[in-house]
């Protein structure tokens, strides 16, 4: 009789254990607590802002960070780093470093455009001669 008990135990303790798992999990994934309600972002573009806007509303936990930064490097050229970071319960921030123009590039002395070129040869940006602009200037390049 005594292992009948004793059996009749393990079951109701096994049965409360999963429903504490499936409260949890209901809690992490299902319920609103932990949707995405804010998203902080100093000095982002608009085109940022709508990327990372799109993101509001789903499930904190779900979000995949790492997808949404390599998206927004490849969308704006100009950004060096972009780091994602969930803030619990329901905010995401952004901090986006961008790329700083090394030099200017040009194929012509007399022409009025230059390209803005950083360090590692990414175009940022075509301004003119009227533009107030310290950066070395380089005319000619020869490409192979």
């Amino acid at each position: 009789m005594r292992s009948k008990v004793h059996g009749v135990k393990k079951i109701a303790v096994l049965a409360a254990a999963a429903a504490l798992v499936g409260c949890g999990v209901y809690i992490l994934f299902f319920s609103q607590f932990f949707l995405l309600r804010k998203v902080e972002c100093g000095g982002c573009s608009d085109i940022v802002m709508a990327e990372l806007n799109k993101e509001i509303g789903k499930n904190v936990f779900r979000i995949r960070t790492g997808i949404i930064s390599n998206k927004l490097l490849e969308s704006d050229l100009t950004l060096a780093t972009v780091k994602i970071k969930i803030k619990l319960p329901n905010a995401l921030t952004a901090d986006l470093k961008k790329r700083i123009p090394d030099f200017r590039l040009t194929n012509d002395v007399l022409s009025q455009n230059y390209l803005l070129v950083d360090s590692q040869g990414v175009i940022l940006d075509k301004v003119n001669n009227d533009q107030n602009n310290d950066r070395c200037l380089v005319h000619n390049p020869t490409v192979n």
